[in-house]
């Protein structure tokens, strides 16, 4: 396993406050209701891999992937490398613990040409899998946009990036492109739309969408919505939704609905779950089902939406818990 340990709180707090605009809507009033009934299952207080934030997880080939991420620990990270899977959700399989790339994480994982593909991270290279353990090298980091923090998709035959905060322009979101993952075309700027840190992106409906974030040049964070059919062509469906503004929160689409789980919050960690059948109107579904977290991912999975380790204040899990 590959390990490697350097300071970074500092860093990653001022990245978290590089741009200059707030959304117009006031969201000192917003807060979750009255909590409705919901079911959480605790699967695993502690799965096989090491506890963990700022992992990926994705579906291939019939199982769950978790690769790289952090454990914050003693003032430093421990930066992790390591390909896991687990065909059950339960039982997970060291894969590959020296697959070729660098530990990472800020990075994305999609399924793209019916391959497995790491993009960004801190390195900002780029790898793909056919099968998840046979690692190849598709593009270094001089020959990609800067992939820190950003989002990424694959949607209408292409690898989709955001930009979530790299850029100095304010109140403007960059977007590349790449039918291959090796030759990027900067598509465009979402105009009017705020950089931000730690948001989430999801393709619903035939669209991507951009949930929540971090607010530029400031500690308070987002919860507004926006959509697209292309990439290109941008709507806010809300500057500000019925959930507590948010960061490091996951998205996810699970039995047709659009689903929308804890993060971080201006003042502490959350663990609401709201879920919405258009991406508008959006219900609460449990407001305290399992405990406080960020960081963390979500996916569907034969059947049920799996909650997949995160840290709470960097105090970080490698427990499983399912909506079923």
């Amino acid at each position: 396993m590959k390990i490697t340990k350097c300071l970074i709180k500092a860093f990653l707090v001022s990245i978290l406050f590089t741009t200059s605009c707030e959304p117009t809507d006031s969201n000192e009033d917003v807060g979750p209701p009255q909590s409705s009934q919901c079911s959480f299952i605790n699967r695993l207080d502690n799965a096989q891999f090491p506890k963990i934030h700022d992992h990926t997880t994705t579906f291939f080939k019939g199982k769950i992937w978790l690769i790289g991420g952090r454990t914050f620990t003693q003032g430093a990270d421990m930066v992790y490398n390591d390909v896991w899977s687990s065909d059950n959700g339960i039982d997970w399989s060291l894969v590959n613990d020296d697959p070729g790339f660098d530990e990472r994480f800020g990075h994305s994982t999609i399924v793209f040409n019916d391959k497995l593909w790491v993009i960004g991270g801190l390195p900002g290279d780029i790898w793909s899998s056919s099968n998840g353990e046979d690692w190849i090298q598709e593009t270094d980091n001089s020959n990609t946009p800067p992939i820190f923090n950003f989002t990424a998709v694959s949607f209408n035959g292409k690898i989709w990036l955001f930009d979530v905060g790299q850029s100095n322009i304010p109140n403007i979101t960059r977007t590349w492109s790449s039918p291959d993952g090796q030759t990027w075309t900067k598509e465009g700027d979402i105009a009017n739309h705020p950089q931000r840190f730690g948001g989430s992106t999801t393709i619903f409906n035939n669209k991507i969408w951009i949930i929540g974030g971090s607010g530029p040049l400031s500690s308070k964070s987002l919860n507004d919505v926006w959509s697209s059919e292309d990439g290109l062509n941008w709507t806010m469906e809300l500057a500000s939704a019925p959930f507590l503004p948010r960061r490091d929160h996951s998205s996810v689409v699970y039995e047709n609905t659009l689903w929308l789980i804890a993060g971080s919050g201006d003042s502490s960690d959350l663990t609401d779950v709201w879920s919405s059948e258009d991406g508008i109107d959006w219900q609460l579904y449990c407001e305290d089902g399992m405990p406080k977290r960020s960081d963390h991912t979500s996916i569907s999975f034969n059947g049920n939406l799996w909650n997949i380790g995160g840290s709470e204040v960097l105090e970080p899990f490698n427990d499983i818990w399912t909506i079923k």
